[in-house]
């Protein structure tokens, strides 16, 4: 396409993705470490493990979401050209992109949610989180969540809100798991049907579906 288009995608892809492992691994490895005995069975070394990592969670969960939001008006930008582009089947791209967001980010209860939740954090601050201890048969599991009932006072979209009032708490990992998989998925499609649609495309064929090339390219795309 135009603008290099797929250049832009896979630029802007990489950089929500490195921001999204690194909140990933810090998170990881504060959950593994707090079930490890050396911090297990010493109060003073849990505390002060969770009030360094809930610190710098918070600061790799705002680089996320000031990334997402970047390549969201970035990608935005670049739609408005393709909808005024000369070439007819540019314009055609353009109505489908639209129906494509619409359908699978826009309705989306995740970004819906991340989104508000980056009004919030903008016109408050972000939420402090809690962390919270889970016993099972499997062991213990230890999570970081914003607690619904001090963060349900905003000016939250209908869907966010009943997303806060139907839990406890938030765990703040599952959220972002989920809507990294939807955005992710989002602009994969984008630059899949960018490179469809090239004129120098000599590698997909046009008639082949989003699911195919996916799972052709499971290798690539899962890295």
């Amino acid at each position: 396409m135009e603008d290099n288009f797929s250049d832009f995608i896979l630029r802007t892809l990489y950089i929500f993705e490195g921001n999204y492992w690194q909140f990933k691994h810090v998170f990881q490895d504060f959950s593994q470490l707090s079930i490890s005995d050396e911090y297990m069975f010493d109060e003073r070394k849990s505390l002060d493990l969770y009030f360094q990592a809930s610190q710098e969670i918070s600061r790799l969960f705002h680089n996320y979401v000031s990334a997402w939001f970047s390549q969201k008006e970035h990608t935005s930008v670049i739609h408005k050209k393709l909808k005024k582009s000369e070439k007819s089947y540019l314009r055609e791209f353009a109505i489908e992109y639209q129906e494509r967001l619409d359908k699978s980010i826009k309705k989306s209860t995740e970004n819906i949610f991340i989104n508000d939740l980056r009004r919030y954090i903008q016109h408050k601050a972000i939420p402090p989180l809690c962390k919270i201890m889970t016993l099972n048969n499997d062991g213990a599991s230890v999570s970081l969540c914003f607690d619904s009932d001090k963060i349900k006072d905003f000016d939250w979209k209908k869907e966010s809100k009943e997303y806060i009032l139907s839990r406890q708490n938030i765990h703040l990992d599952e959220i972002v798991d989920s809507h990294f998989c939807v955005v992710k998925k989002f602009h994969e499609w984008i630059y899949f049907r960018d490179l469809q649609l090239s004129p120098y495309n000599f590698t997909i064929n046009k008639h082949m579906s989003f699911e195919e090339w996916l799972k052709s390219n499971e290798h690539l795309l899962n890295h």
